[in-house]
């Protein structure tokens, strides 16, 4: 798991170009909550990973299209944990992003 400062920072610096940027910020609270079972943390993890890393399916560099294999793995791991992840990890999130 990347630390916090990793993470917070990746997402402040992309925060514009990320249209789902909430939904990945609720999952890295959802993935840090001691309530969360172990199996909802792990593909937490995997997609808040996959989100960091520099070189995935389709580059994030590339215009219109970079960001669209991040977005399908942050929504099929938010569709796949159901309600593990909950309204206290997006007012989290929330928090964060208007802090």
């Amino acid at each position: 798991m990347p630390s916090a400062s990793e993470f917070f920072s990746f997402i402040k610096k992309h925060a514009g170009n990320l249209p789902f940027v909430r939904e990945a910020v609720a999952l890295y609270f959802c993935a840090m909550d001691p309530d969360v079972p172990l199996w909802a943390k792990g593909l937490a993890v995997a997609a808040i990973v996959y989100l960091l890393l520099p070189t995935d399916a389709i580059p994030d560099f590339i215009p219109f299209a970079g960001w669209t294999d991040d977005a399908g793995v942050i929504a099929s791991a938010i569709a796949s944990i159901g309600g593990a992840m909950n309204d206290k990890h997006l007012q989290q999130a929330d928090q964060f992003l208007n802090s």
